[in-house]
């Protein structure tokens, strides 16, 4: 019967450090590789950089209403004939609603 003691315990220690150390190092290595085969595809760098004014908030408020937009009219496909032509009505109104609270979002933005 094998006894557990705490002496071949701590002989395992600098093995279980090495292993640790090598996966760490693998993992920062693979993650640089990655950084590096994204930069190579020819992104340019303002594509990472946010964007902080008027004019950037107000096309992405103007995108969410035009998506909110889209999916509405989807869904009146789904719906009876008869209510068809009051869904996109009602679908048209949301969206110039939506784009008039954008721009006075923008009018306020900072």
């Amino acid at each position: 019967m094998y006894i557990f003691n705490h002496q071949s315990a701590r002989r395992l220690y600098p093995l279980i450090f090495v292993c640790a150390s090598f996966f760490f190092t693998t993992a920062c290595i693979a993650e640089q590789r990655q950084d590096n085969d994204i930069a190579k595809q020819g992104d340019p760098q303002r594509w990472y950089q946010e964007k902080d004014t008027p004019e950037a908030y107000f096309a992405t408020l103007k995108k969410e209403a035009y998506a909110v937009y889209q999916e509405a009219i989807v869904a009146c496909k789904i719906v009876a004939a008869s209510d068809k032509k009051q869904c996109i009505k009602e679908a048209k109104k949301q969206l110039v609603e939506d784009l008039a609270a954008a721009k006075n979002n923008t009018e306020n933005f900072r």
